[in-house]
């Protein structure tokens, strides 16, 4: 597990780094920060998913299941995202800046968790989900 976590953190650190900028950028071109945040977020959910599906969790099966797991699990982790700006932005006046920050690590804790159990976990015997190798 500690080998995953550390790749799922570089992989989330590097990705997320250049995402936190994008984002930046975006509200500095005048978009809200939660319709910056949102942009962001669908774009880091396709390069993740197919990073952390080869690198991270060695995943050589179909990917439909997987990515249709991966995108329920970032559609909680997006809900969250969200549900975190508007308290401590919109309700508590912290900096958004500081907010998205924080919740990037807090959020991608919640996703390591979720991808690990549930979207790239090994089939239950007798429970087979698209292992096969594809071509």
């Amino acid at each position: 597990m500690l080998g995953q976590f550390s790749r799922y953190a570089v992989i989330g650190l590097l990705l997320n780094a250049a995402l936190y900028v994008a984002y930046l950028a975006l509200v500095a071109a005048g978009l809200s920060p939660v319709a910056s945040m949102s942009i962001t977020y669908a774009t880091g959910v396709v390069i993740g998913f197919v990073l952390n599906r080869r690198i991270t969790f060695g995943h050589n099966g179909r990917p439909a299941g997987p990515f249709l797991r991966y995108v329920t699990a970032y559609a909680l982790g997006y809900l969250l995202n969200w549900a975190g700006l508007w308290l401590l932005v919109d309700r508590m006046a912290v900096p958004h800046q500081l907010a998205q920050a924080g919740l990037i690590f807090a959020v991608a804790c919640f996703l390591f968790i979720m991808q690990r159990i549930w979207v790239f976990a090994a089939p239950r015997a007798g429970h087979a989900r698209n292992t096969e190798p594809t071509a």
